[in-house]
């Protein structure tokens, strides 16, 4: 966050110690037990202000105290991305249509790219139109610390050490991007509880006492034989490799998709906390490599490009405001018959009908409701759906 900014004075300044090894016995012989932080009644917290300086990006998509995943296939430049965010963000700018809250100071922590490959990357700093001022704070606001010799707990402790020195030297920092999260877990990522003490029991009370956020970058399972191209956003969230707790621990999941075949435009899927990500309502955005030669940059992909990769694939999505016409307004149908009627008048399959209408779902345009063959609602009987802005009793 900017120099200068208020935070609030109730807010705890510590966290649950790490202890120096990581305890895999229950307390015994003297031990006190674990206990949990002071609770509050369910009024208490209705009534108690949104601190709006725990947001870190977003519409509250990612706050202090939690984390993210960016989930895509190897070698599509998520490290390149990385770097992009951080430069922009610790500016206070947006990147890839995500606005942070002020001006950021991040960590990276990567263990994949050279020296020569992470110079190559940052260079994109000199091609985002940047100001003097602006490159000065990328100079205050940045910091890259290449590790590949220390994974699992070690990894934790080193990582604590080095936030404890910036906050003792009044600077400290905001957001952590650590890269790749299968690197640094030490262990193999179909493992739960590997996933679950890594991401809960070690790495979430760092999170709290430095009141930070922190940003995975994690690769999908091999691809060779997956056609996502019917994905649902259910379906994205848990594209990453690995266990399903990864999801459940995320507050925020950004996946990213390659769209045409000489791997130059992709597809950015708000996969989970989407509503939150500032897309003025959309889940998903397209974003290209750089048309200049030569140079590692993201971009806003062109309508022609995208237009131009949808005529390659040969996949046409059903029009959200086509199918919500086909969702009833005053009586509930059948999501059986409503899916029909997508069908026909989207000219879809009925994956991508399916896809269409659990979207509208999801935005809260739509409730999906239980009706028994008389048509009246109960909790059992078949499927049905209606549009919700006329159904506010439901």
């Amino acid at each position: 966050m900017s120099r200068g900014t208020k935070y609030r004075t109730d807010w705890p300044q510590t966290g649950p110690e790490i202890p120096d090894q990581p305890k895999s016995q229950p307390a015994t012989n003297g031990d006190h037990p674990p206990k949990f932080k002071p609770g509050h009644s369910l009024a208490w917290y209705a009534n108690e202000a949104i601190d709006p300086t725990q947001t870190l990006l977003g519409l509250r998509y990612l706050c202090r105290s939690g984390g993210m995943f960016v989930v895509a296939p190897s070698g599509m430049g998520k490290s390149t991305l990385s770097l992009q965010m951080a430069i922009l963000w610790c500016c206070g700018l947006v990147a890839f249509g995500i606005k942070p809250n002020g001006k950021l100071r991040i960590l990276i922590v990567q263990s994949e790219d050279d020296a020569g490959d992470c110079s190559e990357m940052a260079q994109v700093m000199n091609h985002l139109e940047l100001t003097p001022e602006q490159k000065i704070s990328v100079e205050e606001n940045t910091e890259l610390i290449r590790c590949n010799d220390l994974v699992s707990y070690k990894f934790i402790q080193a990582l604590k050490t080095r936030l404890t020195e910036a906050r003792d030297a009044n600077k400290p920092f905001d957001l952590v991007i650590i890269n790749p999260y299968g690197v640094f877990l030490g262990a193999d990522v179909k493992d739960t509880n590997a996933c679950t003490k890594f991401l809960n029991e070690w790495l979430n009370p760092i999170l709290s006492e430095f009141r930070l956020g922190a940003i995975l970058i994690h690769h999908t399972a091999k691809t060779n034989f997956q056609n996502t191209e019917k994905y649902s956003l259910w379906d994205w969230a848990y594209h990453g490799a690995g266990a399903a707790c990864i999801t459940n621990w995320a507050r925020a999941i950004l996946a990213i998709k390659p769209e045409s075949e000489n791997m130059t435009l992709f597809k950015f899927i708000a996969a989970k906390r989407g509503k939150r990500i500032g897309w003025e309502n959309a889940f998903e955005r397209y974003f290209a490599w750089s048309s200049v030669p030569g140079v590692l940059r993201w971009e806003t992909a062109t309508d022609e490009q995208i237009n131009s990769a949808s005529k390659k694939t040969g996949v046409k999505n059903a029009e959200p405001d086509e199918a919500l016409a086909q969702v009833p307004i005053v009586d509930p149908e059948l999501k059986d018959t409503v899916l029909l009627k997508i069908r026909k008048t989207c000219k879809v399959g009925e994956k991508l009908a399916r896809t269409a209408l659990n979207q509208l779902i999801v935005e809260g345009k739509v409730k999906e409701l239980r009706i028994n063959k008389s048509g009246q609602k109960g909790s059992s009987g078949h499927k049905a759906v209606i549009q919700c802005s006329q159904d506010d009793e439901n």
